[in-house]
């Protein structure tokens, strides 16, 4: 109880302390989300004001859009940025990840040029929803808030939940979207009411705040319910990166979405979730890594076990792709299962899960184009 009322005393002196002056935004750190902030508004509203045999336009204005946010986060490169009261930082983690979601997202363009060439679709709406996603992959490494990864990880699955149905003649896409947007739901739920446990203990939504606060000895029941929480939000992050033994919507997800969705969903869309996950782990929960680690473990090896065996009996080419992506999962989780109290070994288990990631999307993205 003691422990208790300091944290909600630090609390409230921390927020007294940020409402004493106003906030003070870098827009040169966000200058990119602005940037591609805009050019969905223009996709939206070219589209809205375009012909019918026009509405092609609204391509060139998202491939301009994004690249122009590459060009703007090139300037930050070498820079250490943080605005919105800590809850967005630019650092070198998520330059690298940002750097690789706008290259990832020029590349999807293309595979949508050539897979809506015959002009059946509606092509406004398919560029803003991707758009959207791909902004939410490009907040998720900067996102050093709960509110803020929340937020971020949701603008990643809501317009999915949309552009995985977007063939709606096609009755595998219309089961693909359904079976999408009820579990995704589900596991936003889990994980939001996991993370809202942690901020009724602690006190803080800030990343690094709460890694403080869980670092020393809790009460006995405060313990219990930080370590529940814990499993709630690893829960639903698992469902994100579709890790046993919620892997069970990716294939059939894969397979009814348009292909240039189902390479977005294997790759932008799961190295979000996985860079929210890094955070997670490696800054806000480090001081209960004994309990997660065995977890993690256990989750590794199910997950490259039972996406192995089961892409050996595939014969469609996407469900092969799917499965090879839940065991591709379970090799990203294995360096969480190894982190500890040596600082060395969990920079060096940070460094594996990055590379693996970006590795594994790269040549997955080149598989599905």
């Amino acid at each position: 109880m003691g422990r208790s009322r300091d944290s909600c005393g630090s609390s409230a002196d921390s927020g007294q302390r940020r409402r004493a002056g106003p906030m003070r935004i870098d827009y040169h750190a966000i200058l990119p989300e602005m940037i591609l902030s805009g050019t969905i508004l223009l996709v939206l509203v070219a589209d809205s004001f375009a012909r019918p045999r026009r509405k092609w336009v609204a391509m060139p204005v998202s491939f301009l859009g994004i690249l122009a946010a590459l060009i703007a986060e090139l300037t930050l490169i070498g820079s250490h940025r943080t605005t919105f009261n800590g809850m967005f930082v630019v650092d070198n983690f998520a330059l690298l990840f940002k750097v690789f979601f706008l290259s990832v997202a020029l590349l999807v363009l293309l595979v949508s040029l050539r897979y809506f060439s015959d002009g059946r679709w509606y092509q406004g709406e398919y560029y803003f929803l991707l758009l959207t996603s791909f902004l939410g992959c490009v907040l998720m490494p900067s996102s050093r808030d709960l509110l803020m990864l929340f937020i971020s990880l949701e603008l990643v699955s809501a317009p999915g939940f949309l552009i995985v149905a977007f063939r709606k003649s096609d009755p595998r896409s219309n089961e693909a979207g359904i079976k999408f947007f009820l579990f995704g739901v589900l596991s936003s739920a889990v994980m939001l009411y996991g993370m809202s446990l942690i901020y009724g203990v602690t006190g803080h939504t800030n990343l690094t705040e709460i890694g403080r606060s869980l670092s020393g000895t809790l009460p006995q029941g405060q313990e219990t319910i930080v370590l529940a929480a814990i499993l709630f939000i690893v829960a639903g992050f698992a469902f994100k990166v579709s890790a046993f033994p919620f892997q069970f919507w990716a294939p059939d997800t894969y397979e009814g979405a348009p292909v240039p969705v189902a390479a977005f969903l294997a790759t932008a869309s799961k190295a979000a979730g996985f860079a929210g996950l890094l955070q997670l782990m490696f800054v806000a929960f480090a001081g209960t890594a004994e309990f997660w680690t065995p977890i993690f473990a256990a989750l590794s090896v199910f997950t490259m076990t039972v996406g192995n065996l089961v892409a050996l009996q595939q014969r469609q080419i996407v469900r092969l792709l799917a499965y090879s992506s839940i065991a591709q999962a379970g090799y990203m989780l294995l360096p969480f299962a190894l982190v500890s109290a040596d600082q060395t070994v969990n920079k060096a288990a940070f460094a594996a899960a990055t590379t693996y990631i970006l590795i594994y999307a790269v040549m997955t993205l080149g598989a599905f184009a």
